[in-house]
């Protein structure tokens, strides 16, 4: 039940939508605001559906999943003027969510497993967009404890609908009352969420440590979630001494400085490199810095930079069997901005992960279509 609430507000909130309507464009968002609450209702239906093995699986409940996807399409579909005015970030994060659910719907006949997996991968698209500010919660205020099964769900629900202070409170209660055989992911969920809370919604790494020193001491979590909390803590400290948090990062010539200090290179970057759990904490710090200065300050000359570096971060960061920001990123950066120099960078990088994502000890078998997309992708910046 509580799977079924969290995800269709999700949907309902999905980057915002309902929140976040200009003056100007009344029309366009009276028009949002009726379509998401039409996705709303759709989920109602469908969730308990999809979060239940049985039901999903039960063959009088086809007709009924393959039409409710359906819908879902053409709604979402519907909400993209709201998007066209919104940073590239943003509209990325809308692409991948409308491509996560047409998949689902061209997949659902023949690989019905899969589109489970796509359909319940909604919650981590809608998470991707929503931290790309710091907004807090505007609507559904009603909602208490009390309608809620446990502590980790009532904060799972503060956290998707922006209300950090109590997803903080409620995750701390969960983790507190947790006992060693807790489900280890789980618990690392819960320390993931409040660490994204406080390194990149926050920018407040200071507290951060501070906050997770109050685990570290109490070493009531499993051997590798303790691990995971010291290197956390000793990444916080490293970025709380550094002198990255005193950097004025309006200025995009800091940015750009600190974006090489944080990647460890002066003139290549290297996302081959899977960085370690305390250099994690600096990624994810940095995105929240890039996010700002994108929605804030950016130039049009500077987006092919930024883009190519949120991709580096969300490839070391983000990993998803079901979709990629990193690859949208790189790809925008070639198609939009194709006379910029960091196109070529950009379709380097996409090149070097795709080839790296086909290959095997056979060596690499590159899909014909994948194998099409890159050369036309290479034609744009590397013209003959």
């Amino acid at each position: 039940m509580i799977n079924k609430i969290l995800l269709s507000l999700c949907i309902l909130f999905v980057c915002g939508i309902a929140a976040q309507v200009s003056a100007k464009n009344d029309d366009i968002g009276l028009s949002v605001n009726i379509t998401m609450s039409k996705v709303g209702d759709i989920m109602e239906e469908l969730l308990p559906i999809i979060l239940n093995n049985e039901r999903y699986n039960d063959p009088d409940n086809s007709p009924f999943i393959e039409n409710k996807i359906q819908d879902l399409v053409q709604l979402f579909s519907k909400a993209r003027p709201h998007f066209e005015g919104k940073t590239e970030t943003f509209k990325i994060s809308y692409d991948v969510l409308l491509l996560n659910i047409k998949e689902a719907q061209n997949a659902y006949k023949t690989n019905s497993v899969y589109t489970q997996n796509l359909l319940r991968e909604i919650t981590s698209i809608c998470t991707s967009c929503h931290t790309q500010d710091a907004k807090q919660r505007t609507l559904f205020k009603g909602a208490n404890r009390e309608s809620f099964a446990n502590d980790l769900d009532y904060a799972e629900f503060n956290f998707l609908t922006r209300n950090y202070p109590d997803a903080i409170k409620y995750f701390d209660k969960y983790l507190l009352a947790s006992k060693k055989g807790t489900n280890e992911k789980q618990i690392l969920s819960a320390l993931n969420r409040e660490l994204l809370i406080y390194t990149q919604i926050y920018n407040n790494p200071v507290k951060g440590a501070e906050h997770f020193q109050k685990y570290v001491a109490t070493k009531k979590f499993s051997r590798y979630v303790n691990a995971n909390l010291g290197e956390w803590v000793e990444g916080l400290e490293n970025l709380k001494n550094s002198d990255l948090l005193k950097t004025n990062l309006d200025d995009f010539n800091n940015l750009e400085t600190t974006v090489y200090k944080v990647f460890g290179a002066t003139n290549k970057y290297d996302s081959a490199v899977v960085p370690s759990k305390r250099k994690v904490v600096s990624y994810i710090w940095l995105r929240g810095q890039l996010y700002r200065y994108f929605m804030d300050k950016s130039e049009k000359q500077e987006i092919p930079k930024l883009l190519f570096w949120l991709s580096i971060i969300d490839r070391a960061t983000n990993y998803s069997h079901y979709y990629s920001f990193a690859d949208l990123y790189l790809t925008e950066c070639i198609v939009k901005y194709t006379q910029d120099p960091f196109a070529k960078l950009c379709f380097d990088e996409y090149e070097d992960y795709v080839t790296f994502s086909y290959s095997g000890s056979m060596g690499t078998n590159l899909p014909p279509d994948v194998k099409k997309e890159l050369e036309r992708l290479e034609k744009m910046v590397y013209p003959q």
